[in-house]
């Protein structure tokens, strides 16, 4: 795939040759994700960070409706452990 980064719309097909010299036309895409980041054509990280924020959202509810009491050193806990799993 290929994402072209700024404010110009280039529109220029590009393509790959493969070993048998065919030619492929790669894709365009708005958004990759890179050494596990998220970033899209304007260099914006907001879908990133929104998705980082949304699982660790998820993580802690289902430990808030598994647990009915628990201490902020078991809660730490399962939240690094359940990250880290993921």
């Amino acid at each position: 795939t290929v994402m072209t980064l700024g404010q110009k719309k280039i529109e220029t097909a590009y393509t790959m040759t493969s070993h048998d010299d065919s030619h492929c036309i790669l894709d365009r895409t708005n958004e990759e994700k890179d050494i596990g980041v998220l970033i899209d054509t304007k260099l914006n990280f907001s879908n990133h960070i929104s998705k980082a924020v949304n699982k660790a959202n998820k993580i802690m509810g289902i430990i808030r409706r598994t647990y009915v009491h628990i201490d902020e050193v078991s809660f730490r806990k399962l939240f690094k452990d359940s990250k880290s799993q993921r």
